[in-house]
């Protein structure tokens, strides 16, 4: 069993400073239109969202035929999350703010951090 550092060992490090940028990549997957109202001009669809970023706070060295990648919940609760992840908003014009699914996210050894909600 190989257990990843803990991200909380680094807070009082200086070199991952609450105010570093963290650029995130952001893909949308329209996976399904689940209905289309020509009539009210509006539509439902399924849809699959990817966040990908890199948080060296995560980081470890593999060893050989060891652990390259782990599974932390993530969410934008911070009670609810065992990582940071960035706090972001669906907006629906009729709707107002929607959610997605509860996902994991999978932690890469060199940072690199996936995160896919689906809904």
């Amino acid at each position: 069993t190989i257990t990843p550092p803990d991200p909380s060992a680094n807070e009082n490090d200086s070199s991952f400073l609450t105010e570093d940028q963290v650029d995130v990549t952001i893909s949308l997957d329209v996976m399904q239109f689940i209905d289309i109202d020509v009539k009210q001009n509006t539509f439902s669809m399924l849809v699959s969202l990817e966040l990908h970023w890199f948080d060296q706070r995560l980081a470890w060295k593999p060893f050989i035929g060891g652990c390259h990648r782990v599974t932390y919940r993530a969410s934008i609760d911070s009670e609810l999350t065992e990582i940071w992840v960035p706090n972001f908003n669906l907006q629906n014009k009729l709707e107002g703010f929607q959610t997605l699914p509860e996902a994991h996210a999978s932690v890469y050894y060199d940072g690199s951090v996936r995160w896919r909600k689906t809904g």
